[in-house]
């Protein structure tokens, strides 16, 4: 298996939780994880994960259809891809390769969330 640990997740407890599994891996680390997510390459007989530290906005409000109509819903990404390979998953060829990218940094994610209800109790 071969893990690309960003480097401005290296440090991160999650990050480390998720290496301390895997006794057996190799470890590249990376700039970014766009650099290696955003490429159209693909190991087909080795398995690959990208660990790395969201640099955008976590927060994302629900689309008016999704059924939550009377209420402020969001959602936040923890990650892209899936690690499962389902043969009938229209999700597949959604990015340039099918790495799963975990993003490693909660209490920036946890921040956002408790930022946006102290915001939405005070409106």
């Amino acid at each position: 298996m071969l893990i690309y640990l960003e480097q401005q997740a290296k440090d991160s407890p999650v990050a480390k939780a998720i290496l301390s599994r895997f006794s057996d891996v190799n470890v590249v680390e990376i700039q970014h994880y766009k650099n290696v997510f955003d490429k159209k390459i693909g190991y087909p007989t080795e398995k690959c994960l990208i660990l790395a530290k969201s640099d955008r906005l976590k927060l994302f409000p629900v689309p008016e259809n999704y059924g939550y109509s009377d209420a402020k819903a969001f959602f936040f990404v923890t990650q892209l891809n899936c690690v499962f390979d389902c043969a009938y998953c229209y999700l597949k060829g959604a990015f340039k390769n099918d790495f799963p990218v975990i993003f490693v940094n909660y209490p920036d994610i946890q921040e956002e969330l408790r930022n946006k209800i102290l915001e939405l109790r005070d409106a």
